[in-house]
């Protein structure tokens, strides 16, 4: 093998490596920010004094006064 392929497989090994690397920090950095808005709704919608119900695959608010 010449040392341009060695080389080149060299960076080729450390670019993937990378890659997945950043892949990684981008997959949580965006499942943190799912449940960062997750409690956020759900701290919205206990403020409002209403829940959220599933009826027929539809998520309805419903005010707490009316159960």
């Amino acid at each position: 093998m010449s040392r341009l392929h060695g080389l080149k497989l060299f960076i080729n090994q450390r670019l993937a490596a990378a890659v997945e690397d950043i892949c990684g920090h981008f997959e949580r950095t965006i499942t943190e920010y799912e449940a960062e808005m997750d409690r956020k709704l759900l701290g919205v919608v206990s403020a409002a004094g209403l829940q959220l119900r599933a009826e027929a695959g539809v998520f309805l608010l419903v005010g707490l006064l009316w159960n």
